[in-house]
């Protein structure tokens, strides 16, 4: 990836948002995709959030915290 070019590897997450509209019939993006969008990518994890029903966003914060800290040698 060209980010990794300048910065160099980095934690990675990579979140699809508006899951809530999924459960209605409306998903734009299969979870296939999403995952192998991931792996292409070198992400850690592929989540799938709802910003306005609150759905694993809190989880995808922490996660890339953890990450973060690790890779900083914080802990």
């Amino acid at each position: 990836m060209e980010v990794e070019k300048v910065i160099g590897h980095k934690p990675c997450l990579l979140v699809g948002n508006k899951i809530d509209l999924a459960r209605e019939g409306k998903r734009e993006v299969a979870i296939q995709d999403g995952e192998a969008l991931k792996n292409e990518m070198n992400a850690i994890k592929y989540f799938e959030t709802s910003a306005k029903e609150g759905d694993s966003v809190e989880e995808v914060f922490k996660i890339l915290t953890l990450e973060i800290l690790k890779s900083s040698g914080k802990i």
